[in-house]
């Protein structure tokens, strides 16, 4: 789409999302655009913090509403090139989730809601409301501290019961509701978003093993594994996953108490509730926290995951903890893939992982290409990096052979 065509269809756009935000009656005076943050922060959408002053009838004073603004194209005049993702799978997935499912997620959820308000998702452009604004901010620790790894618990466990509280409303599992939706963009090769990102996971895996030289796991009995065990199980509990449980993906407030709001469903799959919750464990704490904690999280997560579908006025089956524990055992592989597919970049220093990000064709080729050309090189040169990736990969190598 032509820049100018997108000016043209975001000023029609923020016309209904203030109807939706503040009424139909609205009068919008102007607005302002800019960039939502002097660091890219977004590689899948565009994010521009959007401040629209407006009047309503029988009130001459001019107000401004605030709003989060992700597009899939850039509308800055000034640098209007391409995305890495931009005509790809991800953002329509999360137009669609959000037009589709969460209206009936949050239809029967009592208490804090999981996801931030979207006042109108189109085609390619979602308007969010500012949480910026009221508090919540991503964190800058690369590891999380114990109670904000319980508050993001919580809110899993509440996202989690939500998919289940939408199916019964919607009578049939959610990915027969909208399958593209669901349909995993990390662990199937042949699509365009992350194709690559397995597989480029999993060749520095081996090139790490022979550098440290310890025994090699079957590296296509273990992709295959992953591939297999992420799919939708015929026997247990599936819910809506959010799939990328990395730090800007989930935004904390500094409140008493402390509250969480889980961001960017791009990456959203439709599986046990345990590979969502490996990931949250497994690469955002420490090894030491996670041994220290990790049951009891689980159990909190249990608590949570169970009082939300209590307190909903449908009638549903409450899982058993030790049906979620067991489980969580068995899909332990997750962890330590996981823990190997995002540590090596959250791990580097600032500076490094900085220049990465900031760079398209570095970018790309770190997600997608070639990972060991950046990691490698810095396991050598830097001792403290090297140590913890080892160690990371010994976990790997030790559940995978």
């Amino acid at each position: 789409m032509a820049l100018g065509k997108r000016i043209e269809v975001l000023e029609k756009n923020v016309q209904l999302a203030m109807a939706n935000a503040v009424g139909p009656e609205v009068q919008i005076v102007d607005y302002k655009l800019r960039p939502y943050s002097e660091v890219k922060e977004g590689y899948v959408a565009v994010h521009y913090a959007l401040a629209v002053n407006y009047k309503l009838p029988n009130n001459a004073q001019v107000q401004v509403y605030h709003f989060f603004l992700k597009t899939a194209h850039s509308l800055d005049v000034e640098n209007a090139e391409a995305l890495v993702f931009q005509d790809s799978l991800p953002f329509p997935r999360e137009v669609n989730f959000f037009n589709k499912i969460i209206p009936s997620m949050l239809k029967h959820l009592k208490g804090d809601s999981f996801a931030p308000k979207c006042w109108l998702a189109m085609k390619d452009m979602l308007f969010f409301e500012d949480l910026g604004l009221i508090g919540y901010s991503t964190s800058k620790l690369k590891v999380q501290d114990y109670s904000s790894l319980k508050c993001l618990t919580s809110t899993l466990g509440r996202f989690h019961a939500s998919s289940l509280l939408a199916e019964a409303e919607l009578g049939k599992p959610l990915n027969q509701v909208d399958p593209e939706i669901f349909e995993d963009v990390m662990f199937l090769q042949d699509k365009t978003f992350l194709g690559g990102f397995l597989n480029t996971t999993l060749t520095m895996v081996a090139d790490l093993v022979k550098l440290f030289g310890f025994k090699s796991p079957n590296i296509d009995k273990l992709r295959d594994f992953l591939i297999a065990a992420a799919k939708p199980s015929p026997n247990k509990i599936n819910v809506i996953n959010h799939g990328d449980l990395w730090k800007n993906n989930y935004m904390l407030n500094a409140g008493n108490p402390q509250k969480c709001i889980l961001v960017d469903y791009q990456c959203l799959r439709y599986a046990s509730p345990v590979i969502d919750l490996k990931m949250m464990l497994y690469i955002n704490c420490t090894p030491e926290q996670r041994k220290m904690h990790e049951r009891e999280l689980i159990e909190h997560y249990h608590s949570e995951f169970c009082t939300t579908l209590e307190q909903s006025d449908l009638s549903l089956r409450i899982p058993e903890f030790e049906e979620i524990w067991k489980t969580y055992e068995e899909y332990k592989l997750f962890g330590v893939t996981f823990a190997a597919m995002y540590l090596p970049g959250l791990l580097m220093p600032e500076s490094v992982l900085g220049k990465i990000l900031g760079d398209p064709v570095s970018f790309k080729r770190y997600v997608f290409e070639n990972r060991s050309e950046f990691v490698v090189p810095l396991v050598n040169s830097n001792p403290e990096y090297g140590s913890a990736i080892k160690e990371i990969i010994r976990d790997l190598v030790e559940v995978a052979t």
